[in-house]
């Protein structure tokens, strides 16, 4: 996050449009590495802050992307590295309210 957060600094003024996109990016990464690491489900709601990024810095194409992405990525987290059935409530609730997110 770090790195994509200085990488941004950087380039505001020459390509903010890229600036954008690796803050959005170093966040999503962020937040897979931290549920990843610590395997608590509950952490999957932290990919609302790629998208609040992406809704400020980008418009709605930007914003149906990253929902998408965030969306997949908590699923497939959730359920092939930290082993939940599909029919967890980490699951279905995480995606959903991702998905109102769009």
């Amino acid at each position: 996050m770090a790195l994509s957060a200085t990488a941004g600094f950087v380039l505001r003024h020459s390509r903010p449009v890229l600036a954008s996109w690796l803050v959005i990016a170093g966040s999503l990464c962020c937040v897979t590495v931290a549920l990843l690491a610590y395997r608590a489900p509950d952490l999957v709601y932290l990919y609302l802050l790629p998208l609040l990024l992406t809704s400020v810095l980008t418009g709605r194409h930007g914003l149906a992307i990253v929902a998408c992405l965030s969306i997949g990525l908590a699923i497939f987290i959730n359920l092939s590295a930290i082993g939940l059935s599909p029919t967890s409530r980490f699951v279905g609730l995480p995606a959903s309210m991702l998905a109102l997110g769009i």
